[in-house]
């Protein structure tokens, strides 16, 4: 059985690691147990994986291998539903795809994925309540979030 560490360690292309709490502490089993110290857990993981890591939760981290940490200011509980984070998965992919087409790093669109997934879902509770937002919903408010932000 291939190691997942020696796995990730050998990558030549950027990785994003997207886990929520139950699934950071199956990773990273010897962080785990610290998870009360989020900025330090996922920066740790982030160092010993060499990827971006996105600890989700109430305050998503943003962690660097270089050690650089970020955390989403804002979120909702409306995220905390399945499929949420399969839409930041497709967001971020397709963000990267944007940045490697135009010669871009692909580290800069993590945050800026973060930050646009969480206002999307802030605004879809607003018109819907926290429980009201599924994945398909969310979906439809990260264009008219981001048009918001670009055009004030």
């Amino acid at each position: 059985q291939d190691d997942p560490d020696a796995i990730l360690k050998q990558r030549s292309s950027p990785t994003v690691l997207t886990p929520h709490p139950g699934e950071f502490k199956r990773l990273f089993p010897g962080l785990g147990n610290e998870m009360g110290d989020r900025l330090s857990v996922a920066k740790s993981a982030a160092q010993a994986s060499h990827s971006i890591l996105v600890l989700k939760g109430a305050r998503t981290v943003v962690a660097y291998p270089d050690g650089r940490v970020y955390v989403n200011p804002e979120s909702t509980a409306a995220l905390a539903r399945g499929g949420s984070g399969d839409v930041l998965t497709g967001l971020l992919g397709g963000l990267m795809a944007q940045a490697v087409a135009r010669g871009r790093s692909v580290e800069t669109v993590v945050p800026t994925a973060v930050w646009w997934h969480s206002q999307g879902a802030i605004a879809a509770a607003q018109e819907n309540t926290e429980l009201g937002v599924d994945a398909s919903t969310l979906i439809t408010y990260l264009k008219p979030t981001l048009n918001c932000y670009i055009n004030t």
